[in-house]
């Protein structure tokens, strides 16, 4: 597997899109002068290939895009196509694109024009051997006199590193911290498989008392759902009995209303008869007033006036017997009145007496 192409847009001193390949899959230099932009190239694989540069932010990806004469480009991206011939990559297919593209707000990478995220891209490199923690298939240009300079037992380390030794020599102490941490997680399970167990039987022993008590909470509630059943039923009936009560008592105080009110017409047209015969009364008296008055004058003219004197005089008398008719009859209305007085007002609590108990079944029935 080798890169077959890079093509660069946007990036630092690539203003436009720029094309460079098709690669050799051994040897391949890149030549020309100062400033040609053959830094920004290696900058571009390490955009894609690099874990150092898998993180940036504003002001980092600002920093990378190009800035000219005609202004900041507002975005960039770096597309690499490997031969994957070999099959080393894990995808089924002899050419592979990875491009990566960013701005001011974005950073996105696409493998074969599909959105991927880093990690999916970091373990595509890892299934073809491209470990993180051994970044030496870029090696950058003041590394290499590092490496004449370092003594024997830092290339040694530099060696095992790039061998990936150190990288086992971690996972070792890392699976052996993993194997003491199971151990501890081994002894905690034990502890809590021997409480579990002690528990499940603790939890038999109540499963057994919570199905007594369920089979005795059922037989509770069949009991309470027969009483409330009878309770409803004697409720009912108690209900009908008292509404057909309230009927009857509606009637009853319905009959004495129309009795009540018989009375009162009866009184009222007593006391109106009453009124006419005082009226009465009181003509006859003044009228007797008046005969006494003639017959006073009749008197002093006695002599000449005698006949018509005893025609007074017995007029007189049938007026007197008139008017005591009218004051026993008057006595007969007054006796009368005062009987019907009685009645009513014997009849009168039974009355109030049946409209409070109709009033309170009432009430009861809206409760």
């Amino acid at each position: 597997m080798h890169i077959h192409s890079i093509r660069i847009s946007g990036l630092k001193s690539y203003r436009d899109e720029t094309f460079i390949g098709p690669f050799h899959e051994g040897l391949n230099v890149i030549v020309g002068r100062n400033g040609s932009g053959k830094s920004n190239l290696l900058e571009a694989v390490r955009l894609v290939l690099g874990d150092a540069s898998a993180s940036l932010n504003a002001e980092q990806r600002a920093a990378l895009l190009h800035e000219g004469p005609g202004g900041r480009a507002l975005s960039a991206f770096v597309e690499v196509v490997f031969d994957n011939s070999d099959g080393r990559l894990p995808v089924d297919r002899p050419r592979v694109v990875l491009r990566r593209m960013f701005g001011l707000q974005k950073d996105e990478y696409l493998l074969d024009r599909r959105n991927v995220s880093r990690a999916e891209v970091g373990a595509l490199f890892e299934s073809a051997g491209f470990s993180r923690s051994n970044p030496y298939y870029i090696v950058q240009q003041g590394k290499v006199a590092a490496l004449c300079t370092m003594k024997d037992e830092q290339r040694l380390e530099l060696l095992k590193e790039i061998a990936g030794t150190r990288t086992f020599e971690e996972k070792r102490a890392e699976s052996l911290r993993i194997l003491e941490d199971s151990k501890e997680k081994r002894a905690k399970v034990r502890e809590i498989l021997v409480y579990i167990e002690k528990r499940l039987g603790e939890l038999e022993s109540e499963k057994a008392e919570l199905l007594a008590y369920q089979q005795v909470d059922r037989e509770r509630r069949a009991l309470e759902k027969a009483i409330y059943e009878r309770e409803l039923a004697e409720l009912k009936a108690q209900l009908e009995t008292i509404e057909h009560e309230r009927q009857h008592e509606s009637a009853q105080l319905g009959k004495l209303h129309q009795e009540c009110r018989r009375i009162e017409a009866e009184l009222e047209e007593l006391e109106q008869l009453i009124c006419e015969n005082e009226r009465e009364r009181a003509r006859l008296v003044v009228d007797q007033g008046a005969m006494k008055l003639e017959h006073v004058k009749a008197a002093e003219h006695a002599s000449a006036l005698e006949s018509e004197l005893a025609l007074i005089t017995q007029r007189l008398e049938n007026e007197t017997i008139e008017l005591d008719k009218v004051e026993q009859k008057l006595q007969t209305l007054r006796q009368v009145a005062q009987q019907r007085r009685q009645e009513r007002n014997q009849v009168l609590p039974e009355f109030e007496r049946l409209r409070d108990e109709e009033q309170r079944l009432r009430a009861g029935n809206r409760h």
